[in-house]
């Protein structure tokens, strides 16, 4: 192997950091759920890297399908999305029907 390319893995990386940072330029992370999202899904990219013990316990198909970094931190930040998106309508539905009426 020569020395003197870097791996494919931390090119992949570093394009991947850099795309995500473009990205983020857009987002307001003043808002709580914005914040949370892009924490716990980078906390969730790095698990299959720094912990990984936590996949050596589970299935292969798991482990293929969450094994890497850029999936699972992608997978979290959907279902993250969707779970704050889902609240946020349902709040939204809950204060616009105003308050319950009586039996008149």
């Amino acid at each position: 192997m020569r020395r003197d390319v870097p791996p494919t893995k931390s090119l992949g990386g570093v394009a991947a950091a850099m795309f995500d940072i473009q990205i983020l330029r857009g987002v307001d992370l003043r808002k709580e759920p914005n914040a949370l999202i892009l924490t716990v899904s980078l906390g969730a990219a790095m698990l299959p890297t720094a912990g990984t013990l936590v996949f050596d316990h589970t299935s292969l198909e798991a482990r293929a399908a969450l094994g890497g970094g850029i999936t699972l931190g992608g997978t979290t930040t959907i279902l993250l999305n969707l779970f704050f998106q889902t609240l946020t309508i349902a709040r939204r539905s809950k204060t616009s029907m105003g308050p319950p009426r009586g039996r008149g």
